[in-house]
């Protein structure tokens, strides 16, 4: 079972319901509501931690982001304990591999589907 420890968290507007992507990485664009789901090995900003859009279905909720800690994320596939993570193309956690930003370290084993705690770490790329 996995646990949030100490995390620090800023609220930004959703793009779009984002109900469906609690506990995914996402990534701050450009507009009025410029919060959205991190793609395929893009940089991302943190771990959504929140469900904006669930009681509207509509963009302009406030979105509660994890950006430094130890929150949980939604695992996109099989991970070790120690793997290096990136976001997959529905911004779930996986093993980062080239080309891929790093996000994050994980500190719990899982596999597909499971949600478990991971380390945010200052973001590097992995080179093609």
């Amino acid at each position: 079972m996995s646990t949030i420890e100490s995390v620090t968290s800023i609220t930004l507007l959703a793009n779009a319901d984002l109900s469906a992507s609690q506990y995914h990485f996402v990534k701050v664009g450009a507009g009025t509501y410029p919060l959205s789901v991190a793609a395929a090995g893009e940089s991302a900003i943190g771990v959504l931690m929140n469900k904006p859009g669930e009681a509207t279905g509509a963009a302009g909720e406030s979105a509660q982001v994890a950006i430094l800690g130890c929150p949980k994320v939604k695992l996109g596939g099989t991970i070790a304990v120690g793997d290096n993570l990136a976001a997959d193309a529905d911004g779930a956690a996986i093993v980062a591999t080239t080309p891929a930003f790093v996000v994050a370290k994980a500190l719990q084993a899982g596999t597909d589907g499971q949600v478990v705690r991971v380390l945010l770490m200052s973001q590097f790329t992995i080179p093609a």
